[in-house]
């Protein structure tokens, strides 16, 4: 999917040679994948690193296992149970080659659902496009992020397998699968992927992909590290634009803009950078529920103008 000759890009995404990009990431170094030993004698690895970086290693080997070895090992989890104190640059790498499959593993079920619609100029269809062309963006931020601490994104490696969970362990539970578009599918799949910490619109309990990437932003505000630009992508996607990241500003910025286009914000499912289309949890709320958000006096409802299910 990744890594191949660039070649004319395939309407109406573009995204061959941009993935291509991404994967090679020409001049950067490979992640950390040795012992504690080998990570010290890195110039930019802190003495935290040091102390983590047999757990980073671990957590690369898993990133770029089968979906399901991934999940047995419990990588975000584990990632996660690291003191806050002690995750560095080796830490950082991990976590984010485990969001390059994140990312990745998100689009072929997206993309399923999109090319079983028949009429594709409905709204639902349209809806569902623009989220796809989001999560291209999301992986290609997380690969310019991996490129800028050192790291070199394993796209291939990443490649999931359908049916099993999402990589890294999160979203315990969640049977990713394929299929075209069906509202058991909306539900179990694309909004079980997007749940939010704490929905406006129901409960949710279980772990999320936010609060690895709000773990993510906490490293790198304590680690502070110097951001290479080297490798990293320039690329148009739909309407975004992907950029290099340059400051601990830029990183921030590009982490919330994945978590509040995915999940929302905990004020307004509608909040977003520069639309007020809701975020993917809500919008496949839409699909589902038939009925378009609005906030009533008694909370967020699908209580709003109809949103035809589509053959």
């Amino acid at each position: 999917m990744g890594e191949e000759p660039d070649e004319p890009a395939v309407a109406p995404f573009k995204r061959r040679r941009f993935l291509a990009s991404a994967a090679v990431a020409a001049g950067a170094p490979t992640a950390v994948a040795g012992p504690a030993q080998a990570a010290a004698s890195q110039a930019d690895v802190t003495a935290a690193d040091v102390a983590t970086a047999d757990v980073a290693a671990a957590e690369v080997a898993a990133a770029q296992a089968p979906a399901q070895a991934a999940a047995g090992l419990g990588s975000v989890a584990r990632l996660m149970a690291v003191p806050e104190d002690s995750r560095g640059v080796a830490w950082l790498r991990s976590a984010l080659q485990v969001a390059v499959g994140l990312e990745l593993a998100t689009i072929p079920p997206y993309l399923c659902g999109w090319w079983s619609v028949k009429d594709q100029r409905s709204e639902v269809a349209r809806m569902i496009r623009r989220i796809v062309g989001d999560e291209m963006y999301h992986l290609g931020i997380v690969c310019n992020l991996l490129v800028a601490v050192g790291g070199r994104p394993q796209i291939k490696a990443a490649a999931p397998v359908y049916p099993g969970p999402l990589p890294g362990g999160v979203r315990a539970g969640v049977t990713v699968y394929l299929s075209g578009l069906t509202r058991p599918f909306v539900r179990d799949v694309m909004m079980a992927i997007e749940a939010p910490e704490v929905s406006l619109a129901r409960s949710v309990q279980s772990p999320t992909v936010g609060e690895f990437y709000e773990g993510m932003i906490g490293a790198f505000r304590a680690v502070r590290p110097d951001l290479a630009t080297r490798g990293q992508v320039i690329q148009h996607i739909d309407t975004d634009e992907l950029r290099p990241v340059r400051t601990l500003d830029d990183v921030e910025h590009a982490i919330e803009i994945i978590r509040e286009q995915g999940e929302g914000t905990e004020s307004s499912p509608t909040d977003s950078f520069s639309d007020d289309r809701p975020a993917h949890y809500y919008a496949f709320g839409e699909i589902y529920h038939g009925r378009e958000l609005r906030e009533t006096d008694d909370g967020w409802r699908y209580v709003g103008p109809p949103v035809p299910f589509p053959d």
